[in-house]
């Protein structure tokens, strides 16, 4: 089957994020990376309520998202840096 130039395309910005994912992780540490990731969920539900108010459950699941991130952020605070 021919992959078709959006998937080449996706696969090759996924293979970009994958690897600048890899150096944040070894420059600032797992933990640090799951935090940061945790503060954008609760910035996106921020804006959700803010410019969609009437989309509360949406923020309410982005929300859920921050937390269940911070938690795990705290949970594994092992973070080994290059």
């Amino acid at each position: 089957m021919q992959s078709t130039t959006y998937e080449l395309t996706y696969r090759l910005k996924e293979s970009e994020a994958t690897v600048a994912l890899e150096a944040i992780v070894d420059k600032h540490g797992m933990s640090w990376l799951i935090g940061a990731l945790a503060t954008v969920a609760s910035e996106k539900a921020e804006h959700i309520r803010t410019n969609w108010s009437t989309d509360r459950e949406l923020a309410a699941r982005w929300d859920d998202i921050a937390d269940l991130l911070t938690d795990t952020a705290g949970e594994h605070s092992i973070n080994i840096v290059s």
